[in-house]
């Protein structure tokens, strides 16, 4: 009896830990959801701007185009409803409380409770480096690959070498889910996978693959299923058509041509960390096949989606995997030895990745302040017809002045990603022939970048100018222009009416 009543307890002081530790990672590292803090990170701004054109009315990919996955843009429309302010940091921290309990889970082997806080508290340090403002594909799939190592677990735990019916459909949803939010996030699972179907044709449980497959198959169509089904009850076939082009053929497009940023050592020092606890478990591999294996499969098909470039926020799906090899650190009778040092430099890590944030409060009711001047000559009837050919930090102050872009492109330079895509759109302006379009320009001096109209390229970076851009050019004149960004200028431009 006593026994029980000390196991709920421990339950509920894990479940707990990970409700506080979920809000304080949210709260510190979350700027770009933040009521408190204000900053500029374009993907984030984006998703946001989705979901509140959402519940403007506005269909995802017909109305207004993105290549994520249709999950990330319901989970900020369902945030703006619950509260312009803070509803998507809120779902931020129930998100991240779920994905902690499940990795408290994983961690349940561990024979000290005080070296399973010590596990989760690095693992929570490491998420901190890479979380990148918050609100990000990579984020929002944690939950949905953390389980399916869970199930690895508890299938270990129980002593049995196949998941039963129902965790293969479970297994099947996660992939789905992250499917329809970011594809290659959902690497980690593949991976597991691929390690539980060989064991098996290597058993000769042929019979059992076949079952698996089919299972993991009705639970990964699941998801896709109703997505499909909420695109076409608001946006019909094309609605669908529009959306798996988005999600599948374009990303696949995406990855190949768009690049992250460039080769850094510091980049690839990163990449050490996250890769030092499977290195350390490696002299486990006779003792724990079962348990290191997996995770070099994991780990290594991880790798290859990242490719030789990758920002610093896709290195959270390595994250789950970073706790389960935690796990097999108990095995080792010097373990102390290990996690402390390695909290120890995850802790000394951690303020470097604040040193490109900046928490200026003031800095966002200046660019409301700014825009504000920008459309002033604006009345207020015509604010629907603006053409943003800006920039995507102009989301929030849009936003906010709810003010949705006439165009569907919600980056021009996607245009450039995908031919099919760029003759579909590129020549749209001419026949819209919207009354005002907004241009962000950069001050040469200071930056390559475009200063005016007519220096801009056409989708293979040839000089010369893609037919929209002329036709602003030959058909607009300057109407108001604002100072935005370092060293920029946000314009105006109204059409010249015959």
């Amino acid at each position: 009896m006593m026994r029980t009543a000390l196991l709920k307890f421990s339950s509920c002081q894990y479940a707990w830990m990970s409700v506080v530790l979920g809000v304080l990672v949210v709260l510190i590292n979350s700027d770009s959801t933040s009521p408190f803090f204000y900053i500029w990170t374009l993907d984030s701004q984006i998703f946001q701007y989705m979901g509140y054109a959402m519940t403007e009315g506005k269909i995802p990919y017909i109305d207004l185009f993105d290549h994520k996955g249709l999950f990330i843009y319901i989970v900020n429309a369902i945030g703006y409803l619950i509260s312009r302010d803070f509803g998507v940091h809120l779902l931020q921290m129930v998100n991240l409380a779920l994905t902690l309990m499940i990795w408290y889970r994983m961690l349940d082997g561990v024979d000290k409770a005080w070296r399973r806080h010590f596990y989760i508290l690095a693992a929570v340090l490491c998420l901190c480096i890479y979380y990148d403002c918050g609100n990000m594909s990579e984020e929002w799939s944690l939950l949905f690959v953390s389980y399916p190592l869970l199930a690895y677990h508890r299938l270990l735990k129980a002593e049995k070498t196949q998941f039963d019916r129902k965790t293969l459909v479970l297994i099947g949803v996660c992939i789905g889910v992250v499917t329809i939010i970011r594809m290659n996030n959902m690497a980690p699972v593949i991976g597991l996978l691929f390690y539980c179907l060989l064991r098996a044709w290597k058993r000769k449980e042929y019979g059992y693959i076949g079952r698996a497959i089919i299972f993991i198959f009705v639970g990964f169509i699941l998801p896709i299923l109703a997505a499909s089904l909420y695109m076409g009850v608001i946006g019909g076939l094309q609605g669908i058509v529009d959306m798996l082009y988005s999600t599948f053929l374009f990303n696949v497009q995406y990855m190949r041509i768009q690049g992250a940023s460039s080769f850094s050592i510091e980049k690839y020092r990163y990449l050490f960390e996250i890769t030092l606890p499977i290195l350390l478990v490696l002299p486990l591999i006779k003792k724990q096949p079962e348990r290191v294996v997996p995770l070099l499969f994991c780990f290594l098909l991880t790798v290859l989606t990242l490719g030789k470039s990758f920002y610093d926020h896709y290195l959270i799906t390595f994250i789950p995997v970073l706790v389960a090899s935690f796990a097999c650190l108990d095995y080792y009778k010097f373990r102390n030895y290990i996690i402390i040092p390695l909290l120890v430099y995850y802790a000394v890590e951690l303020p470097t990745s604040f040193d490109e944030r900046h928490f200026d409060t003031h800095q966002r009711q200046a660019d409301l302040e700014a825009f504000q001047i920008l459309i002033s000559p604006i009345p207020e009837g015509e604010r629907d017809q603006i053409w943003n050919l800006g920039t995507g930090y102009l989301f929030d102050v849009m936003k906010a002045n709810h003010i949705i872009q006439m165009n569907r492109m919600i980056l021009y330079f996607q245009l450039n990603v995908s031919p099919s895509l760029f003759e579909m759109e590129a020549y749209k302006v001419q026949f819209v022939k919207p009354k005002y379009v907004l241009f962000w320009t950069r001050y040469p001096q200071n930056y390559n970048y475009i200063s005016s109209l007519s220096d801009y390229t056409d989708r293979d970076g040839n000089p010369g100018m893609d037919a929209d851009i002329q036709f602003v050019k030959d058909n607009y004149q300057r109407l108001s222009s604002t100072e935005w960004g370092d060293n920029g200028e946000l314009v105006c431009y109204k059409r010249i009416d015959p």
